[in-house]
């Protein structure tokens, strides 16, 4: 999260060292592992050549052939890499020397990947072939043995047994034409996802090709409000149809007993409904483990202080992961996928696809949320996207991702490594169109899936993420959680395809609703009973009038933590909060539940006291703001000002004391009497509860 302190590396150093050692033994013999099977390969290739060249009856010639082309295979695949995935090898490799800069920047320029696989593919079938020859003399004889020996009598019931395994996944014998009564519900949904860069939208680069033509089919709400711009208590509020205030989860670093009561999320019930429910995700979907909400299958990313330690010693074997990539022997080190820069959005489509095969062969509609992390900073897209929209003239730290984390201000100074420039911002700008162009096309991949398999009618599709993000405009700086102004990194896309909207389909709504009413939509779709315990309203899809919308709060978000304190910098809400330490301070290892990185106890309630926190009703829009000396509220029209520019607190007195008085009430309803308003403070009526 851009931030570290000696303390840190001291304690992980001192706790951890049975974790760092072991991963590093592992790591040992897999390098012994790969360079043993190459070697074994390629040197009796050459004993066959032997047979039929006079110059590899030489020994030192033979020795001197096989030791270049042991160096020269793992060179080769090393280079497609870092054409592939040249953010893997920024820190470990490039950086380190100028020599090791150019050539990078050579390959990723230059160099034609598809002569890199001609070189690969031309290696591994000329030493796969003389390998396999080697071996002609063994299977002839055992051709010999076969005619007389028991072998014979059992060999083609093991040929059948085979073919039967090939073809276990094939369309034969996985595809299923049942017609179920309750729809399949599939969410494809993206971290960080702004609606306003679709190009079915209106915007300027045509990112979203394959989400452009599902909107000729869907119904899409412009002016979904995100409960809080982090993804843990988000996803949290979606799929419970609950606010933070009420469920509990309200960062990313939740303790264990605000993790362990029971939430009664929508996949509950869908399993109850007959429905298999699973989430499918990378780095970014590492809070599924961490927190039931009810899915029957979750293939997402662990994490926790082991994990993440074991990440960072793997990422540095940058000779190793090039044979690690896209490969089984990935499965002995699960750790990478939850590796940023190793986002794989292809992985994720093709576990979607395998868990509808799953739902088919088990004759059951699906409920699955794919959740795909590559829109989420650094914004590191492979090959070719990363190079979509960017301009080949830019030489600067964001060439390939968007390089530090969390500098949030383009003009600091001071400690942090780069001062951006316009043309920085604009290329991290063309990485988030890029990465939003890999997400449309997974989308596409699913469903023509959907189609081919005759699925498509059957199932409620929605397009969603979690929140959005700024990307540079106004003084809002880069990312989301930090604060409540634009709608930026507040709202979110919501487009939906099913049946019972096919009337209306091709439509846009442009109203305000909260993500919490998304799953009482999708019940009320599905025919399903909307549970009690759902606290949010079906979207109604026909405009409201105004009054209509001035009855009530329509949307309720609240900030994270903040993972920065700078006092230097220009930005305003480094100004306009209430200060406590950086997030290298406010947590601690939870040794006692699987080492998970959790807020300290002592830090919860201020945390949550100095929260920012926002209501829509009607055009109106109030931010309140604890400061350490008062509280400072603002009023925007945010039908008029969707950016948050022109605050109206001074000039409409009497709206400001309405919606404050709405403010407050929301508060106590929803805040169950959790909090106790002392000088317009909200302040958490337990210090340090244990319970």
């Amino acid at each position: 999260m851009g931030n570290t302190s000696e303390k840190i590396s001291s304690f992980i150093i001192k706790t951890y060292w049975p974790v760092i050692l072991f991963q590093y033994l592992k790591i040992l013999l897999l390098v012994v592992l790969v360079a043993l099977v190459i070697n074994i390969i390629i040197s009796r290739s050459f004993l066959f050549l032997a047979k039929n060249n006079k110059c590899f009856r030489n020994k030192k010639f033979r020795l001197i052939s096989t030791c270049l082309v042991i160096i020269a295979f793992p060179f080769l695949l090393f280079s497609k890499m870092m054409i592939i995935r040249p953010q893997v090898f920024i820190n470990n490799f490039a950086l380190k020397t100028k020599i090791f800069s150019k050539y990078q920047d050579f390959l990723s320029e230059s160099a034609p990947l598809f002569l890199l696989d001609f070189l690969i593919y031309s290696f591994i079938c000329i030493f796969i072939l003389f390998f396999s020859l080697s071996f002609v003399p063994f299977l002839l004889s055992f051709k010999e043995k076969l005619r007389t020996s028991w072998l014979k009598k059992i060999f083609p019931l093991l040929l059948l047994i085979l073919i039967l395994i090939f073809f276990k996944n094939s369309y034969f014998f996985s595809s299923s034409l049942k017609k179920f009564q309750k729809p399949n519900i599939i969410f494809l949904s993206s971290d960080a996802l702004r609606p306003d860069h679709f190009s079915g939208n209106g915007y300027f680069r045509e990112t979203t090709p394959n989400i452009d033509h599902l909107l000729d089919e869907s119904v899409q709400v412009r002016g979904m409000i995100t409960t809080v711009p982090r993804t843990f208590p988000a996803w949290v509020s979606i799929l419970t149809s609950e606010y933070p205030l009420r469920h509990k989860i309200r960062h990313m670093f939740p303790r264990t007993r605000e993790r362990s009561v029971p939430l009664k999320a929508a996949p509950l019930y869908l399993t109850q409904e007959g429905y298999t429910t699973s989430v499918i995700s990378d780095f970014a979907g590492d809070i599924f483990p961490r927190i039931d909400l009810g899915f029957e299958t979750i293939k997402a990313p662990e994490v926790n202080s082991k994990i993440l330690i074991r990440q960072i010693i793997l990422e540095k074997q940058v000779f190793l992961l090039p044979f690690l990539a896209n490969s089984p022997l990935k499965k002995l080190f699960p750790e990478i996928r939850g590796i940023v820069h190793f986002a794989d959005s292809d992985l994720i489509t093709t576990e979607t696809i395998e868990e509808i095969k799953t739902a088919q062969e088990e004759g059951k509609p699906f409920f699955i949320t794919s959740f795909y992390s590559i829109t989420h900073f650094p914004f590191s897209a492979p090959y070719p996207y990363y190079q979509r929209y960017s301009d080949p003239n830019y030489q600067g730290p964001h060439k390939y991702f968007k390089q530090v984390l969390l500098n949030l201000d383009p003009n600091s100074q001071g400690d942090k490594p780069c001062k951006e420039t316009k043309e920085d911002q604009k290329q991290v700008v063309a990485l988030y169109d890029s990465c939003l162009r890999l997400f449309d096309d997974e989308v596409g991949k699913i469903i023509n899936y959907l189609k081919k398999d005759n699925l498509f009618e059957d199932t409620i599709i929605v397009i969603l993420s979690d929140h959005g993000e700024n990307l540079y405009e106004h003084n809002h700086g880069m990312g989301h959680g930090e604060h409540l102004r634009s709608k930026a990194a507040l709202e979110i896309p919501c487009i939906i395809k099913g049946k019972s909207l096919a009337p209306i389909k091709g439509k846009t709504c442009h109203q305000l609703v909260s993500s919490i009413d998304l799953m009482p939509t999708i019940f009320k779709m599905a025919n399903l009973e909307i549970p009690g315990s759902f606290k949010g309203e079906p979207i109604n899809f026909s405009d409201r009038t105004l009054m209509e919308r001035l009855s009530k709060v329509e949307a309720y978000v609240e900030t994270g933590i903040w993972f920065e304190q700078d006092e230097k910098s220009d930005l305003f809400f480094q100004k306009l909060r209430l200060p406590y330490p950086n997030i290298t301070e406010l947590g601690e290892v939870d040794f006692s539940f699987q080492d998970e990185v959790v807020i300290q106890q002592k830090y919860s309630n201020l945390i949550d006291g100095a929260k920012h926190r926002a209501i829509y009703s009607g055009p109106y829009k109030l931010i309140y703001l604890p400061l350490p000396d008062r509280v400072k509220f603002e009023l925007y029209n945010h039908l008029e000002d969707s950016a948050n520019l022109n605050d109206l607190s001074k000039s409409h007195k009497s709206i400001l004391e309405e919606m404050k008085k709405r403010f407050y009430l929301f508060i106590e309803e929803e805040g169950q009497g959790n909090y106790i308003r002392k000088d317009d403070f909200l302040i958490p009526a337990f210090d340090n509860p244990i319970f």
